[in-house]
């Protein structure tokens, strides 16, 4: 290890460092990351926060040894880079993958310095390889220095997961959760005591502790009639239950774990499945589904069910057949943009309260307004509301969870088909 001494970095260097955007290069580093070695784990806002906030971390060690003011063995892990090795092995990601993400950020990183110290030398007349030097050995060391007690801590949180049998009952959770692999329903039911013959609902609900609270497990059960319920992490702030239903989960059994759930004022989704293996499968997909509707709408009940939200799910379905849906119904009015959000209101509350007198009271405006803002839809849709109700309504609810889709005229690609 070099260990650069502060009074060594050239001023040429320094001021490089110096000037690099912390905030810009954590968005750039830290979303390749999510993308290209934790891709799995997108859709979880904790983990990604933590990435983020682990970069950040990194890059200002790196800025502090490439501008003079740090000795690489004087740079310390970041609370950030600590937490996120603990949540990694709390999560049973593999160490191997902790240690890809800190090369494939580093690699990205030097791209970043590379165009910067390009720029610099250019404007001052120093030699490119003097921005090249020395940073590429002091980078190396510190990655080197700073995956010691990050791997540690790994280490630390895994010995303290994999207790007795815990290991082997996640490993099982993990197979049936996440691969296609058939998993023999004799041994879920011996290392789970779960049963797997039957039908299955599943419940991801919005918790942030070392488990699910055993009165909430009590309650699920009884409020399903369930004979077994089965936690499973789903994320560093959401735990899933699975629960084996004697018969297949109907209205009755939804309302009542509705109920249930409400009454813990938590935030939840809730989907059935089928039976076997496949039915537990199904019902976490479905589930699933649900929760990123939910989470998209952000206006709906704290406690959604799968019924709640059938044509929404279409989207993730077949997300590009949706929104081709949308564009050719609501035309200019899909476009992103303020005026384009207040018809859609107005004409989804119109639509779904059959009135302009119930419109305009559920919007807190006069009458007046709604029937002038539903002449303006008209006039840009260029046919009467009236007469297409059903395909509006549908296409109204499906762009609120689309991902941002680019309408006529919007300045975001128009002809793109997917947005």
């Amino acid at each position: 290890m070099s260990g650069t001494a502060t009074t060594e970095a050239p001023d040429a260097v320094r001021d490089a460092a110096a000037g690099l955007d912390l905030d810009h290069l954590t968005q750039e580093v830290s979303g390749s990351l999510m993308r290209d070695v934790f891709g799995g784990r997108r859709a979880d806002p904790e983990f990604t926060a933590l990435v983020a906030h682990s970069t950040h971390g990194n890059l200002a060690n790196i800025q502090g040894v490439f501008s003079g003011r740090l000795r690489v063995r004087d740079t310390r892990a970041s609370d950030g880079a600590l937490e996120l090795a603990g949540a990694a092995a709390e999560l049973r990601l593999p160490q191997t993958m902790l240690e890809r993400a800190y090369r494939s950020g580093q690699n990205r990183f030097w791209a970043a310095w590379f165009r910067t110290a390009s720029g610099h030398a250019r404007a001052s007349g120093t030699p490119l390889e003097t921005y090249l030097g020395d940073p590429s050995e002091q980078l190396f060391d510190y990655i080197g220095h700073v995956l010691e007690p990050v791997g540690a801590q790994y280490q630390a949180v895994a010995a303290e997961q994999t207790g007795g049998g815990e290991l082997l009952r996640e490993t099982v959770l993990r197979r049936i959760a996440t691969t296609c692999e058939d998993v023999p329903a004799d041994e879920v039911e011996r290392v789970l005591g779960y049963p797997v013959l039957g039908h299955h609902a599943y419940v991801i609900a919005r918790i942030a502790g070392p488990a699910v609270p055993d009165a909430l497990q009590a309650d699920l059960r009884r409020a399903a009639g369930a004979v077994a319920v089965l936690p499973f992490r789903e994320s560093l702030g959401s735990w899933g239950v699975w629960l084996a239903l004697r018969d297949p989960a109907g209205p009755a059994v939804s309302a009542r774990v509705r109920r249930a759930l409400e009454a813990s004022g938590i935030i939840a989704a809730v989907a059935a499945g089928g039976d076997g293996v496949q039915g537990m499968r199904a019902a976490r997909t479905a589930t699933d589904r649900v929760a990123r509707v939910q989470r998209a709408l952000g206006d709906v009940p704290r406690v959604v069910c799968d019924q709640d939200v059938r044509l929404e799910t279409l989207l993730l379905d077949d997300p590009e057949r949706a929104d081709g849906f949308v564009r050719a119904e609501l035309g200019p009015l899909a476009v992103h943009d303020e005026r384009a959000e207040r018809l859609r209101s107005t004409l989804l509350t119109w639509l779904s309260t059959g009135s302009h007198v119930s419109a305009a009271a559920t919007l807190g405006v006069h009458e007046h307004t709604i029937r002038n803002r539903i002449r303006e839809i008209e006039a840009l849709l260029g046919l009467p509301v009236s007469g297409r109700r059903a395909e509006l309504q549908v296409a109204l609810r499906l762009h609120r969870v689309s991902p941002a889709p680019a309408g006529p005229g919007s300045p975001e690609a128009p002809t793109a088909a997917g947005g």
